[in-house]
This record gives C-alpha cells, sequence and structure tokens, in this order.
C-alpha cells in the first residue's frame, strides 16, 4: 500500500511539474506575441478589476476622502484608450529627479538602476504634486507585471488616455534575458493635461521630456 502510494504521489508531482511548464511556455508565448501597448491595456485592465471589487478596496480600509478620489475610477470606461502616449525622459531629466545630482560618476549597473527608479517613479511624482491624498489613492491601484519580449531594450513610458476617466501612466522597464517589468498607475491630478503632447510637456515644465503621440 505505501508503495502505491508513493507511486501516486510521484505521478501527481510530476503532473504537476508538467502543468507549470506548460503554464509558463503559455505566458512566454503570449509575452513573444503581445507588443508593449498591448501588454499594457492587459496591465489597465487588472487595474480596473482591482477599482470596481469591492473585497478588494475593503482590504485597505480606504477613507472616503479616498474612495471619493479613486470614484472616477469606479464609473470609468476602460475598454479602448482615446489616446496614448510615449514619453521619452532625458539623462538630464533623470538628474533633475534625482535633485541635480550627476549619475555619470555612478558605476553602470547602479547608474541603470536609479534610472530605472527616476523611470518609474514619474507617475508618483505627477500624483504627488496634486496632493498627498492622490499619491495616496494612486498607489491603492499601483499594479505590475512581468513578461518576455526580446525585441524590447531600454526603458518606455506609455500614458493611456480615456474619456470620463483617469489616464493610466505604464512604465516599462527592460531586464536581463528579454525579461520586461511594467508598472501601472491612474493619474489622479487635474492639472496634468492630455490633451495633447504639447500640454503635457508643459506641465514638465524645466525638465527636459520628449512626448509623441501613438497610432493605434
Amino acid at each position: 500500500m505505501k508503495k502505491v502510494s508513493k507511486i501516486l504521489s510521484f505521478l501527481l508531482a510530476l503532473s504537476f511539474l508538467f502543468l507549470l511548464a506548460a503554464c509558463g511556455n503559455d505566458n512566454k508565448e503570449k509575452g513573444e506575441d503581445h507588443s508593449i501597448y498591448e501588454h499594457g491595456l492587459d496591465l489597465i485592465s487588472l487595474m480596473e478589476e482591482m477599482a470596481e471589487s469591492e473585497t478588494y478596496v475593503q482590504l485597505y480600509s480606504v477613507s472616503e476622502e479616498l474612495r471619493g478620489i479613486a470614484s472616477e475610477v469606479e464609473n470609468g470606461n476602460y475598454r479602448r484608450p482615446k489616446k496614448v502616449y510615449q514619453i521619452q525622459v532625458s539623462e538630464e531629466a533623470i538628474s533633475l529627479m534625482a535633485d541635480g545630482a550627476s549619475l555619470d560618476e555612478l558605476p553602470r549597473d547602479l547608474k541603470e538602476y536609479l534610472s530605472s527608479r527616476m523611470y518609474a517613479s514619474l507617475a508618483q511624482r505627477i500624483n504627488g504634486a496634486g496632493g498627498t491624498n492622490m499619491l495616496a489613492a494612486a498607489s491603492i491601484y499601483t499594479a505590475g507585471k512581468t513578461f518576455v519580449n526580446t525585441a524590447f531594450t531600454g526603458n518606455a513610458i506609455y500614458l493611456y488616455v480615456y474619456k470620463d476617466a483617469p489616464s493610466v501612466m505604464v512604465t516599462f522597464i527592460a531586464g536581463d534575458d528579454g525579461a520586461v517589468s511594467a508598472s501601472g498607475s491612474f493619474i489622479f491630478n487635474e492639472n496634468f493635461k492630455t490633451e495633447s503632447a504639447e500640454a503635457i510637456e508643459q506641465f514638465f515644465d524645466g525638465i527636459s521630456v520628449e512626448v509623441q503621440e501613438i497610432e493605434k
């Protein structure tokens, strides 16, 4: 009987390993087939589910004030963006975001790490400029994912603009062996205007960023 149990346990474990391998291959294929733009949409779909889930929101014991800020997300429609922009941040801008510190003297790996951190913090800076409550509300619904896309190199920021709903900023950071980390945040700061690339660049007055609209 013990021998039969051991065999069954072994077969069960083997089946589980095959299942994991299959899932891993599916995720990898989806990563390669999906464009960066499409991965951003997948992440936004997850963020929308977060906002619409009462159970998820209750986990954070959100105050009425924060719920009021986030109510635009709950009532918004995120099926199709009205516009999508790509934002490129210059090295000079990254230095200014790091309180003017020069990154040139740092070792290459550390410089790349800090540059990635500065890229990822852009959405927080925009919301933070609107007040701590906006920053706190955005942090509740921030989501991330990792996927494989060997064609993508460097870092990128996509801004998805929606009609009658807060915009979403998704940051893509390239890692080793084709791995890409994506992080999405809602933008609640109403002073951040998104009607044109020029309007977005104006918000960063004094910081060199280049914005261009992406053809969907």
